[in-house]
């Protein structure tokens, strides 16, 4: 399934561990809680999207652009590229506490996940869908 295009999709809790999705455009789509172990998302385009919980140990995002995509408790394996997560954000649910860091064991990743910004808001996709479907 290389260079698919899927915009807005609600692809919660899907279970694609292994496929490729090499070059994928997925801005603005919802893959919360979905297992993506070992998943092949090089160069895949992944900007506003949800990938809150999402499992992503081993996937690899060699290239891939996470540029405000919610990765709130977010499972990555322990080497994953530190500057490709400098452009995701954690969004903080409406009465949460404090927010949810990334799901790691790893203490440096932990500490890590603290540098990781804010999201603006839920609806960040909302007012900017020729933003999100601009491949770049």
């Amino acid at each position: 399934m290389k260079s698919i295009r899927l915009t807005k999709m609600d692809l919660r809790d899907l279970n694609v561990s292994g496929a490729d999705f090499e070059d994928g455009f997925f801005s603005c789509s919802n893959f919360d809680r979905t297992k993506l172990i070992g998943t092949k998302l090089r160069n895949a385009r992944l900007k506003w999207a949800s990938l809150r919980h999402a499992d992503l140990t081993k996937a690899d995002l060699t290239g891939a652009c996470l540029f405000r995509a919610d990765v709130a408790g977010a499972k990555f394996s322990d080497d994953v590229d530190r500057n490709m997560l400098k452009e995701a954000c954690i969004l903080k649910q409406d009465g949460q506490q404090q927010r949810t860091e990334l799901n790691t064991t790893s203490q440096s990743l932990a500490e890590f996940s603290k540098q990781i910004p804010n999201c603006d808001g839920p609806y960040r996709c909302q007012n900017d869908l020729w933003d999100c479907l601009s491949p770049d």
